[in-house]
């Protein structure tokens, strides 16, 4: 389950840690973090844009305590540049 998809909060938890400017964009640092240790969620750090509510970077990971099978390690990191 993705922390930016529809259903997020039977999945995890959230903490807004800073903001400040990534870029041209004014961003929302937020912490993620599924809500029991064994669901099959991502922890990590994911930057929002005030303007327009759009995920400017993330870094997400599964935890190894997540019920995965034959998969070892997953990590998802992203970040976008903006064009002005």
């Amino acid at each position: 389950m993705s922390p930016i998809a529809d259903g997020w909060r039977l999945y995890y938890k959230y903490d807004l840690l800073d903001s400040m400017y990534v870029g041209d964009d004014f961003c929302y640092k937020i912490d993620f973090y599924p809500q029991s240790p064994e669901q099959l969620a991502f922890t990590g750090t994911m930057w929002i844009t005030k303007k327009e509510h759009a995920v400017r970077q993330i870094d997400a990971a599964v935890s190894n305590k997540a019920d995965v099978n034959f998969i070892d390690r997953i990590r998802i990191q992203t970040r976008i540049e903006s064009h002005n």
